[in-house]
């Protein structure tokens, strides 16, 4: 008895080349192609008459499922092949269905049933790698293409399967070095795949202009190369040429939606923010879920101070490409500028472990690392300023950066060094200069502080931090009459600045304390000035402590110590505390002169004045002496260096003064739209299978079947004939 084997036909989708192969499974399976003889001598009424011999009711429904799967009754199909998943199933029955879902383009439910066929073939493999691409998963398809890239048969195609998946994946670096590597190797295959368009185009993204150029001169379609042109120009600036580039893909594409972005691309380049915004809004319904796009319309809503709907574009793009550097900066920014820092710090926190070389600037990863300081994060800060560091090693801007955190945190030292070697390269900012200024005053280092001062007025005469820096410090030097001159000069400037008042009601307080008892005309007519200047400083809305604390030293002066006191207890602060306490002090009551400065200490630890003052009143009173004061409070006083040293036996009464400097982190916050990458055309396609399990038939009782069928008696009278796998040809009624 000779033994047949049942075939089903094999094909591939949308080409004649055979690309089968030899493997060996667990269990048999067979294809074929439609050139086979015998699927010529055989229609598919007389393939599924034979399936009637079949007993096995899995096998017979997924054998059934193939055949109609193969005609293209994808309906009939679906439903056979459901009902032997539903029986029970076989993995061949998972394997067609999945290809038949491939074939429908549904590829989430063929990538379910293509893993539930348990075929670890090459073939299932790369259809599942495929799907994947297909449902945007790059970087699924990615490690799958990877995974057999070495096979004879499908490996040069899973090759062009992992670059494409890097390619939508936006890892323009790794496609440029692969594909660099194989050009070397063999530029036909490049030729021959259209990979130059890619190359190319990766090379556009990566911002390699002069490479980009190189490839796009390389065979490739007019598409890529049209395309892939206008955007060069673009990205050069040359926006005359790219308009005329633009006017030519119009009418040779004229469907494409490349052409609107394209205009808005050159509106954007051109500084027309909201006619870019325009354009791509045209966008948002034909390529939805497009990130690009999304991207450049949140950028042109930065651009233009709509924050609310920046920020709503740049998580739409977010939720579509989860890893897209430039939206997720985007939005860091955008929180940033509304001075949402709390908020900012997640989207700058993911940036961290993303490749953002090409995306960000130093002055960028540096607004990172500020928003990262605020959130109290100093490992992630770090991380930002060695990436600016690496971005441009020769920045003057991280020196400065570094050197406004250690101001902040009065380190006044450390500032200043910082300040210096920033300013060494970039010696022409303003702002730094008023801040090593104040740095240096701090430090008691009074003629560098002018010098400072001096360079920002030689520039800018009205400078009013500069103005007031300079009058500050000039006060301190016991200039005094040099230092009314330079406020005097800054008010008539800005007259309603409540600082300058506050400030130069200091100097005439100092400077009534000058003249001698004999002089007391003198005495009076400087303090007059200093309640003036004050009480305008109120009427400009100065803070409201400033004012009660310099006008309760004032009274001192006059020795009005009553006055002092009520004026000091209306803000219960460690200077107020102080302060008072040097009243009762003036009047020997030192116990409560002590009181009074401890509590000053407890207000706040740091603040080194009552330290001092309390070692004071115990020598002039021998109530206690505690040496621990002495030396917190020299301890304390190390970075403000204004005092020099305390004076032996004097108190030290506190004014408060105002020195704000304006509101610099020197952050330079940007955001980027990112070069489209363009769709490239490729040839990217599954392989095209269905599959049937073996069964053994006796070849007489084929040669029968056949024979009845062409008779037309056969379908009426086959169950006769149906006894398990095989047949008895001794008893069968039909003679042949």
């Amino acid at each position: 008895m000779r033994i047949f084997t049942i075939v089903i036909i094999f094909f591939i989708y949308g080409s004649g080349e055979i690309l089968s192969q030899n493997i060996s499974y667990t269990k048999k399976y067979f294809k074929i192609s439609k050139d086979s003889v015998i699927y010529k001598n055989k229609n598919k009424q007389e393939s599924l008459l034979t399936l009637n011999l079949i007993n096995d009711n899995l096998v017979k429904l997924n054998n059934r499922g193939a055949i109609y799967a193969i005609d293209k009754e994808y309906s009939k199909a679906l439903h056979t092949l459901n009902e032997c998943v539903k029986l029970g199933g076989l993995d061949t029955a998972y394997h067609n269905r999945g290809i038949l879902q491939m074939e429908k383009n549904n590829f989430l439910l063929s990538i379910h049933d293509l893993v539930k066929s348990n075929q670890n073939t090459p073939e299932n493999q790369y259809n599942i790698a495929f799907a994947n691409y297909k449902i945007g998963k790059y970087t699924d398809s990615y490690k799958i293409f990877e995974n057999i890239s070495e096979d004879v048969k499908f490996g040069k195609t899973a090759f062009f399967g992992q670059i494409l998946s890097l390619y939508k994946n936006n890892l323009f670096g790794k496609v440029s070095k692969m594909l660099d590597s194989l050009s070397l190797v063999n530029t036909s295959i490049l030729k021959q795949e259209g990979m130059y368009a890619i190359l190319a185009h990766a090379n556009m993204m990566l911002k390699n202009i002069e490479k980009a150029k190189k490839y796009y001169k390389q065979n490739m379609s007019s598409f890529d190369k049209n395309f892939g042109t206008l955007q060069l120009l673009c990205e050069e600036g040359k926006i005359k040429q790219a308009n005329k580039k633009l006017e030519y893909t119009q009418k040779k594409f004229t469907d494409c939606w490349e052409n609107i972005y394209f205009k808005g691309l050159i509106a954007y380049k051109s500084g027309i923010f909201s006619m870019a915004s325009f354009h791509w809004s045209k966008l948002v319904s034909i390529q939805n879920e497009n990130p690009y796009i999304q991207n450049s319309i949140a950028t042109t809503y930065f651009r233009t101070k709509e924050y609310d709907k920046a920020e709503n574009y740049y998580e739409k793009a977010i939720n579509i490409l989860p890893n897209y550097v430039e939206a997720i900066n985007g939005l860091a920014m955008t929180k940033f500028v509304q001075g949402n820092y709390y908020g900012a710090y997640p989207y700058t926190k993911k940036l961290i472990n993303l490749d953002t070389t090409l995306s960000l600037d130093d002055g960028t990863y540096l607004t990172h690392a500020y928003i990262c300081q605020i959130n109290k994060q100093e490992n992630e800060e770090s991380i930002f300023i060695e990436k600016a560091i690496r971005k441009n090693p020769n920045s003057p801007l991280v020196d400065i950066f570094k050197g406004l955190k250690s101001y902040a945190q009065k380190d006044y030292s450390s500032a200043e060094s910082y300040f210096i070697k920033g300013l060494a390269i970039d010696s022409t900012a303003l702002a730094i200069h008023n801040y090593l200024g104040f740095a240096r005053f701090f430090q008691a280092k009074y003629d560098l502080a002018l010098s400072n001062f001096n360079k920002v007025l030689k520039v800018e005469p009205n400078n009013l931090y500069a103005l007031n820096g300079k009058a500050l410090t000039l006060m301190d030097k016991e200039e005094y009459k040099k230092s009314i001159k330079v406020f005097e000069y800054a008010q008539s400037i800005y007259p309603k600045n409540a600082e300058l008042y506050n400030n130069s009601s200091l100097v005439f307080a100092y400077f009534s304390q000058t003249w001698q008892d004999n002089q007391k005309d003198s005495i009076q007519y400087y303090t007059n000035r200093a309640y003036q200047v004050l009480d305008s400083a109120k009427i400009y809305k100065i803070n409201p402590l400033c004012y009660e604390i310099n006008k309760g030293n004032i009274k001192v002066i006059e020795e009005k110590y009553q006055e002092a006191v009520n004026l000091y207890q209306t803000q219960n602060t460690q200077f107020g505390k102080n302060n008072e306490g040097i009243v009762y002090a003036l009047q020997e009551a030192y116990l409560d002169a002590q009181n009074l400065f401890l509590e000053a200490t407890k207000l706040d630890s740091n603040y080194a004045v009552p330290y001092w003052n309390k070692t004071i009143v115990s020598e002039n009173s021998g109530i206690y002496n505690n040496i621990d004061d002495r030396k917190t409070a020299n301890y304390l006083n190390r970075q403000d260096k204004r005092q020099k040293k305390f004076r032996k036996n004097k108190y030290h009464t506190t004014y408060l003064f105002n020195y704000d400097l304006p509101y610099l982190h020197y952050c330079k916050p940007s955001v980027n739209i990112t070069c489209i990458p363009i769709d490239v055309k490729h040839t990217l396609k599954p392989y095209i299978s269905y599959w049937i399990q073996e069964v053994e038939i006796d070849k007489k009782d084929l040669k029968k079947i056949l024979e009845k069928q062409k008779n037309k008696i056969f379908e009426d009278n086959i169950s006769k004939y149906v006894k398990n796998k095989k047949y008895n040809s001794k008893k069968c009624p039909i003679k042949f």
